[in-house]
């Protein structure tokens, strides 16, 4: 993932976040239920790439494309109320996060 950024190569950023999502689900079970499935399929559907769950499945980052991004917040609002969408990018100082309600 590291590499992949520092290249500024998202193809394989995504290749490897999804990778990551894929092998999570085989190897940990409880990581992973039908809600969560339903949310990262209809992000996908929407024009998400990936998603990584981060802690105990309480936070899912989401990969997409800047121009889909709206697509796949309104999808996930429609679908998942309770959820809360941030926005992210990429800084020199790192990732940085706010609310986008």
């Amino acid at each position: 993932m590291k590499e992949s950024l520092l290249r500024g190569d998202f193809r394989l950023l995504h290749e490897v976040m999804r990778s990551s999502w894929d092998a999570k689900r085989r190897t940990a079970s409880a990581i992973v239920n039908e809600r969560i499935e339903m949310i990262y399929e209809k992000a996908v559907e929407a024009g998400a790439y990936c998603a990584r769950i981060s802690g105990a499945g309480g936070f899912m980052i989401f990969l997409t494309d800047p121009m889909r991004k709206q697509y796949v917040a309104e999808s996930l609002r429609r679908w998942e109320e309770t959820g809360i969408v941030y926005s992210c990018h990429f800084t020199s100082a790192g990732a940085q996060a706010w609310n986008c309600r």
